[in-house]
């Protein structure tokens, strides 16, 4: 489990802004980007507006489970989940987000709580167009959870992307723990590309950095992969010292989109 020590707000809110403004600086510098309808199936598939999944988590010792069921209603997401550890608790959680996008600019608040009593709430935002900026927070109540974006739980989150078509693109974006000093942060890189209309892929690279929960300075490179198809999905993940703790784990999943 990650922890965090408190925020530097001040710090925290000028990089939000100055990120948030460059990003709208460089949207000017840009044309609008891809404005066709999507052509493909895979493209198609995007818009669909729910999605369930479920994840098997191997460690060591153990192994894990996760079911998550999404949907979107209009601008409002609501998701339903629960985490099962055979080997110690078991969490559902509910989810709730709302999108707004007003011509260059998208912002997404979220809030989430557990049955064990944890409260998550965020805030994630793009800036741009066919180039766009990426920032974001996110804090908790500091209880216990599963964390399951595998990222710092209470962090900043900023990067940048840029959308080659209407479904490719690439993008990169840090995630930094501003809770408790401990330095963990990690960086990813993603490229998105659509292989022919009823399939796309995803490839996802993991640099983190980090004292973990008992002190220990470590550094570890991850990779992911996702596959698209127009009703169905699968992913496949490598993450040393996931969570920041002594194991290494591997994540197989995918699920349903409708």
């Amino acid at each position: 489990m990650v922890r965090t020590h408190v925020a530097n707000w001040d710090a925290g809110a000028r990089v939000l802004l100055v990120g948030m403004l460059l990003a709208h600086g460089a949207a000017g510098a840009e044309d609008d980007g891809p404005t066709e309808p999507p052509s493909t199936p895979v493209e198609k598939a995007d818009d669909l507006t729910g999605k369930a999944s479920a994840t098997l988590y191997v460690l060591e010792h153990q192994i894990q489970f996760d079911v998550n069921v999404r949907k979107r209603f209009g601008d409002v997401t609501g998701w339903l989940g629960a985490f099962v550890d055979p080997k110690g608790e078991s969490v559902g959680r509910v989810g709730v987000e709302y999108d707004l996008q007003s011509g260059w600019l998208l912002a997404t608040p979220a809030f989430q709580i557990g049955t064990n009593g944890f409260v998550n709430g965020s805030l994630y935002a793009e800036a741009g167009r066919a180039v766009y900026g990426i920032v974001g927070l996110t804090l908790t109540n500091l209880k216990p959870l599963p964390n399951l974006t595998f990222d710092p739980n209470d962090a900043l989150v900023f990067g940048a992307g840029a959308h080659l078509t209407r479904y490719d693109k690439v993008y990169a974006f840090t995630v930094v723990d501003v809770r408790l000093g401990t330095g963990q942060q990690d960086t990813h890189l993603l490229y998105r590309r659509r292989l022919d209309p009823l399939s796309g892929i995803t490839g996802d690279l993991l640099y983190k950095s980090g004292h973990r929960d008992d002190g220990v300075y470590v550094r570890g490179i991850g990779i992911g992969v996702y596959f698209d198809r127009p009703a169905w999905f699968l992913k496949a993940v490598w993450d040393p010292w996931v969570n920041f703790t002594a194991d290494d784990m591997v994540r197989l999943g995918g699920g349903l989109k409708f």
